[in-house]
């Protein structure tokens, strides 16, 4: 009972507290362009688990959204639900071609590089050839960089410079 009654006190501190090792782990993290994806007729996004190298289906929404994310904060997706219809019904569908939906989000001003404005948000439908990518999809809608592996480091130029490789602390607002 007196080991109990120690115990308990320590336990009502932490969860008080919170985990004073997840706290810490959470000052740093990474900001990168997100990639998510709504396969047609889909209305929610899911994480894509691989890069944007792969054939995405025709009527599909592709999203990319830079965020934030550390042990224990993703600021994640974008905002605006994939939605084909909305993003595409003006297009005219192409006969050997598909259109695909693309929605890309800049993210909180808060995660933005230092001395750096993120554009307006945007959507488009770009019609592209069967074979595809998500890569090829956002070179035809935008200018893009990307590091020697693949990685999408800044899309229409924002950011300028970064790339991701670092870690930083998160900002203060996310906290």
């Amino acid at each position: 009972m007196k080991k109990l009654k120690k115990v308990i006190p320590f336990l009502l501190l932490t969860l008080s507290i919170g985990n004073p090792i997840a706290n810490a782990a959470s000052d740093t993290g990474y900001r990168y362009w997100g990639y998510y994806q709504a396969k047609p007729g889909e209305s929610k996004w899911t994480t894509a688990m691989t890069g944007p190298t792969v054939n995405i289906a025709d009527g599909s929404v592709e999203g990319f959204a830079f965020t934030f994310a550390g042990d224990v904060i993703n600021t994640g997706a974008p905002k605006a639900a994939p939605n084909f219809k909305s993003i595409c019904d003006s297009t005219a569908a192409v006969a050997g071609s598909k259109r695909i939906a693309l929605v890309v989000e800049f993210g909180p001003k808060i995660i933005a590089p230092k001395g750096e404005m993120a554009p307006k948000a945007f959507s488009k439908c770009v019609v592209l050839p069967m074979k595809a990518t998500g890569f090829d999809l956002l070179n035809k809608a935008t200018k893009i960089r990307s590091n020697a592996s693949g990685m999408i480091c800044s899309i229409a130029a924002f950011p300028k410079k970064e790339c991701s490789e670092k870690a930083i602390k998160t900002p203060a607002g996310l906290k």
